[in-house]
């Protein structure tokens, strides 16, 4: 739970805010230093003049929740025997994506993950060979954000609109 916005506040309340003890001996420096959570919507100051009301409503619990997004992707036949291609760009927030695809509107394949950095492309287009000229391959990108080792916080999918017809370039 979060430190009041207002009003008396302590270096008990801080501690006990950090899970320590209410009496273990600390100093402002001291907390603003060591083991503050930087994703709470308010950090206190970690340099001087260090204050109490530097802490109103610091959240040491406090877990972003983040909206996963692709900015841009492209599928496209290379015009070599049946081969597409997925290219796409992840948005900021974004630092994997699963990637599957259907060939003729048939079963999702399973899914690869491709893991990012923010605002980067993949570089090493997702390739997906068809069997003859007339197929046509679809693809799904569901990007996602790691938090705390494992949590989803949140998807956004992106599937092409139509499938990409692979004699068709």
């Amino acid at each position: 739970m979060a430190l009041q916005a207002s009003g008396p506040i302590s270096i008990g309340d801080i501690n006990e805010e950090k899970g320590d003890s209410r009496t273990t001996q600390a100093s402002l420096q001291g907390l603003a230093t060591t083991d503050v959570n930087q994703d709470s919507p308010v950090v206190p100051s970690s340099t001087a003049p260090f204050a109490l009301s530097d802490w109103y409503g610091y959240d040491h619990t406090f877990t972003p929740v983040v909206t996963p997004s692709i900015t841009s992707a492209t599928a496209s036949a290379l015009g070599i025997g049946c081969v597409v291609e997925l290219v796409f760009t992840v948005g900021d927030n974004t630092r994997s994506a699963r990637v599957r695809h259907n060939i003729n509107g048939g079963t999702w394949s399973s899914p690869g993950t491709y893991n990012l950095g923010p605002n980067e492309t993949l570089s090493s287009p997702v390739q997906v060979t068809a069997s003859d000229e007339a197929d046509t391959v679809q693809f799904e990108i569901i990007p996602y954000e790691l938090i705390n080792l494992g949590g989803i916080a949140g998807s956004a999918t992106f599937r092409s609109e139509s499938p990409t017809n692979c004699g068709g370039f």
